[in-house]
C-alpha cells in the first residue's frame, strides 16, 4: 500500500573495451560528488573506457560517491581502493559499491593518501582541485608504480600547466590532455627513470 519510500537510482553507461559490452553503473542519489554528469567525471570515464584494467590495482582519491571506482570494477580492476576525506562521501560510496556488486574488490576508506604508506598502484585516479593536486603531486606519484598511469581531473585551465609541471618533477610523463568548458583532465604515465632522486 502507499507509504512505501521509493529511491530513484541514477544510472550511467560505460563500455567495456575488451568485450564491447555496455555495463550500467547504478548510483543512489547523495550529496557526494560524482554522478557522471559533471564534465570532469565524464572525461575520467571516457579515459577509463579506453583502458584495459584487468588485474590492475587501482586507487581512487577523492572518490566521492564511488562512480570511478565502480567503473574501474566493470572494466576489470581487481583490487580497488576508494578514499575520501569526507565521511558522508565514504558512506555513499560504500552503498554504491554494494549496489553494483563490487564490495568484494573495492575497499572504501575515510582518510587521505597518507594511510597507504607502503602501497603502490597501477592506476591512480584523482578528481580534485588543481591546488590540491599540486600540493600532493609527490605523494601521489610516490604511490604509483613505474609504468603506471594517473588520471587527474578537476583542474581549472589556469592550473593546468602547474599541475603538469608538479607531476613531471616526480616522473609523470604527460599523455593526453582533455580541455573542457571550465576544467581540464590530464593523463600521465610514470617513468621511474625520469624521477628526481630525493
Amino acid at each position: 500500500m502507499g507509504g512505501q519510500n521509493t529511491v530513484q537510482i541514477l544510472s550511467r553507461r560505460i563500455k567495456v573495451r575488451r568485450t564491447g559490452e555496455i555495463r550500467i553503473i547504478h548510483l543512489y542519489p547523495s550529496r557526494a560528488f560524482g554522478n557522471g554528469d559533471h564534465e570532469t567525471t565524464a572525461s575520467c570515464l571516457r579515459l577509463l573506457e579506453q583502458m584495459d584494467l584487468a588485474g590492475k590495482r587501482i586507487l581512487d582519491l577523492g572518490s566521492g560517491n564511488g562512480i570511478l571506482s565502480i567503473a574501474a570494477g566493470f572494466l576489470g580492476g581487481e583490487d580497488i581502493v576508494s578514499v575520501d576525506i569526507w565521511s558522508e562521501a565514504a558512506v555513499a560510496c560504500r552503498a554504491n559499491v554494494r549496489l553494483n556488486g563490487f564490495d568484494h574488490i573495492i575497499r572504501v576508506v575515510t582518510g587521505t593518501i597518507d594511510v597507504f604508506a607502503p602501497d603502490t598502484f597501477d592506476l591512480i585516479m584523482a578528481n580534485m582541485h588543481g591546488d590540491i593536486l599540486i600540493s600532493q603531486a609527490g605523494q601521489i606519484a610516490g604511490k604509483l608504480k613505474n609504468g603506471g598511469h594517473c588520471i587527474l581531473s578537476g583542474i581549472l585551465y589556469e592550473d593546468h600547466y602547474e599541475v603538469r609541471k608538479s607531476f613531471a618533477e616526480h616522473g609523470g610523463v604527460p599523455g593526453k590532455s582533455i580541455f573542457m568548458n571550465d576544467y581540464t583532465t590530464l593523463f600521465l604515465v610514470k617513468n621511474g627513470d625520469s624521477e628526481k632522486s630525493a
